[in-house]
């Protein structure tokens, strides 16, 4: 079992971010154990706690469980770091602020301009359609724009 092999690979190795991330990713979309997820990605921010995937990642958990105020803190946190951040945490970003839109409406158009980054940067063109976290924002006209954006990409780049 993956789980198991990824919890022995941490009692040799320790902390490691390449063992403990996926490990997170196992316990929070595949087993639906979100809590248990947080604390292996506390574990991991503990000894590298500028590892971006792991707050983007803690933020979005935060986020679903509506711990807004812990969701915020791992966005500012990645915000304030001056190191580039990959289109992958900008749509995580993206889906905290919408799940965020929820209670605080004003943060669907700060939802809007990180997904548009991360679609235009060429992540998150083939799960926009299925992908939960967006739903509070799924009604808006920008977001469907954003749709029919990374649809027209990821056709082009079929095409090549």
């Amino acid at each position: 079992d993956g789980l198991r092999d990824l919890q022995q690979a941490e009692k040799l190795y320790g902390p490691n971010p390449l063992i403990l991330q996926p490990m997170a990713h196992v316990l929070s979309e595949r087993l639906n154990r979100p809590d248990e997820s947080i604390q292996v990605l506390d574990r991991l921010l503990g000894s590298s706690p500028r590892y971006q995937k792991a707050l983007s990642g803690r933020a979005v958990l935060h986020a679903r469980a509506g711990r807004w105020e812990l969701a915020r803190q791992d966005v500012d946190t990645l915000l304030a770091m001056p190191e580039r951040r990959g289109n992958d945490i900008n749509y995580q970003i993206a889906c905290v602020y919408a799940l965020m839109s929820q209670k605080h409406q004003e943060l669907a158009q700060e939802a809007i301009s990180w997904l548009a980054r991360a679609v235009a940067g060429g992540y998150g063109r083939d799960i926009i359609d299925t992908d939960t976290d967006l739903q509070p924002i799924r009604g808006m006209q920008d977001f469907q724009m954003i749709r029919r954006t990374a649809r027209i990409l990821s056709q082009q780049k079929d095409q090549r």
